[in-house]
């Protein structure tokens, strides 16, 4: 899977404004922004984007939600995965919804319960456990700390 885009709207300090980052090359890619303009943010959203359920209404979710009352957090990705491009959206708490569309034909591959267990096939999970992606980002301040159990 490779990340080809990044969209976040009503996502804490990117409000209904939001922020977009697009053209993410093969390659390595870097994300450098002055201190506090909201890069780990960025990286939470994704996070929690694949590895919570769009309806789910805990921390990680909540954690999310604008800092102004514009309405609920929506994180959106573009990959490329076995040769299709797909977007991936989702929206917490107010209204949520997901949607998995191909973007290569068109289709939509999977809605709501269907796109969060579409996304955990994708990223190798399953219900009980986040796959290889919780080993891809390491938040701020938590490098030192021991997984549990």
């Amino acid at each position: 899977m490779k990340l080809k885009a990044i969209r976040l709207r009503n996502v804490k300090k990117f409000g209904a404004d939001g922020v977009v980052i697009e053209g993410i090359g093969d390659r390595l890619s870097i994300l450098s922004a002055p201190n506090e303009f909201g890069k780990s943010t960025i990286f939470e959203a994704v996070r929690t984007m694949l590895q919570q359920k769009h309806n789910a209404k805990n921390k990680h979710t909540r954690a999310l939600l604008p800092l102004s009352n514009s309405g609920g957090p929506e994180i959106e990705i573009e990959i490329e995965a076995e040769g299709q491009r797909y977007r991936i959206w989702k929206r917490f708490i107010n209204a949520p919804k997901a949607q998995v569309t191909n973007l290569t034909t068109g289709e939509i591959v999977a809605d709501d319960g269907n796109a969060d267990d579409w996304i955990l096939a994708l990223i190798g999970a399953d219900a009980e456990s986040y796959g290889p992606m919780g080993l891809l980002w390491v938040e701020q301040g938590a490098s030192m700390n021991q997984p549990e159990g």
